[in-house]
Order: structure tokens, then C-alpha cells, then sequence
């Protein structure tokens, strides 16, 4: 694990806003900000998404299957809706008055996914784990506008609205993301009642 993984964890979980003024100055390219940081972290995800589907299959001994379907299934999900936002953030930043490059757009959404895949480690556990992803999923929309705020620096009149439109495609993005999840988490149920 890399030395700015470590520093940047912390940073944006407790200082948000002092690290998006660390991380707009930055040189990045997509394969850093994916490889170096947002497939190390979603392994968390597969993590918390492997130990769920194990438990759906420890039952029945299709423990292994149903756990690797979870995990790859939160890994490739929590990956692409991180992919999806920065596209949308890439398309829409010139209608409200500012450009991005593809790799400053994507560092909105990569960094601001961090209180998710820190919180899927432990989706796993009963009423606590969904609660958790919740709070992390509200405190990431407040990463992502705080980001939005000092790396876009939409125009004056269009604060309001660039932000809402990203979060609202962000949120729908994610509500499809839980839902496909929980459709994975159905099959990897009935893979293990099989």
C-alpha cells in the first residue's frame, strides 16, 4: 500500500476540505486514481460483499460460491457507478461554467467514495452494516459537493444546480447499484439452497 493511500484515507474521511485543496493541485491520470487507490479500496467492498454472500451459503456448503458472487459483484458495481458519476461530472461541467479534464473529474467521485467502501467492509452484519452504508453514503455526497466546490468551481448562479444534478445522478447510480446487489445477494442465496 502506497504512502498517499494511507495519508489520503484519513485526510478525506476527517479534513475533507483542506484535502480537496491537497488533491486539485495533484497530478493524476486515471490509471493512478483507479489502480492506486479506488481498486485497492473497493477490495474492501469484495471484502464485506464475500463474508455476506458466505454467510447466505454457510448453510448449505455453497459457502465459497455465493461469497465470490457477492464480492465480485460489490467490486464491479462500487467501480462502476465511481466511473459513471466522473463521466457525468466530465459532460455536465461545461454547462455550468467551468472544464475538467477526464482525470479531475474523476477524482471527485474516487475519493469521494471512500466512507462507502470503508463501510462495506461491514455490511455484513445485521442492521448495523446497512445503517453504516447509509451514513457513509450521505457523508460521500457531502465529500463529493465539498470536492465539487473546490475542484470544478462551477459558475456563481450554477453552485446549486451542478451540485444537485451530480448528486441526484450519483444517488440514482447508487440505488441501481443496491438493487443489482441485492439481486446478486438473492442469487447467491439460491445458489446456496440449491
Amino acid at each position: 500500500m502506497s504512502a498517499r493511500l494511507i495519508q489520503r484515507v484519513p485526510g478525506i474521511l476527517l479534513r475533507p476540505a483542506a484535502e480537496w485543496a491537497v488533491i486539485e493541485t495533484e497530478e493524476a491520470s486515471l490509471r493512478s486514481l483507479f489502480l492506486g487507490y479506488a481498486c485497492l479500496l473497493a477490495g474492501l467492498g469484495f471484502a464485506g460483499g464475500f463474508v455476506a454472500g458466505m454467510m447466505a451459503g454457510a448453510f448449505r456448503g455453497a459457502a465459497l460460491g455465493s461469497g465470490l458472487l457477492m464480492g465480485v459483484a460489490v467490486y464491479a458495481l462500487t467501480l462502476g457507478v465511481v466511473a459513471a458519476i466522473g463521466a457525468i461530472l466530465e459532460v455536465l461541467a461545461p454547462a455550468y461554467g467551468s472544464n475538467l479534464s477526464r482525470p479531475q473529474a474523476m477524482k471527485l467521485p474516487v475519493y469521494a467514495a471512500t466512507p462507502v467502501w470503508i463501510a462495506l467492509v461491514v455490511v455484513w452484519i445485521p442492521w448495523l452494516g446497512p445503517l453504516l452504508l447509509l451514513a457513509a453514503l450521505a457523508y460521500s455526497a457531502f465529500i463529493l459537493r465539498l470536492g465539487i466546490m473546490q475542484l470544478v468551481r462551477p459558475a456563481p448562479g450554477g453552485r446549486i444546480g451542478f451540485a444537485t444534478a451530480v448528486l441526484a445522478a450519483g444517488l440514482a447510480l447508487a440505488l441501481i447499484a443496491i438493487w443489482i446487489a441485492s439481486l446478486f445477494a438473492t442469487i447467491a442465496t439460491m445458489i446456496a439452497y440449491r
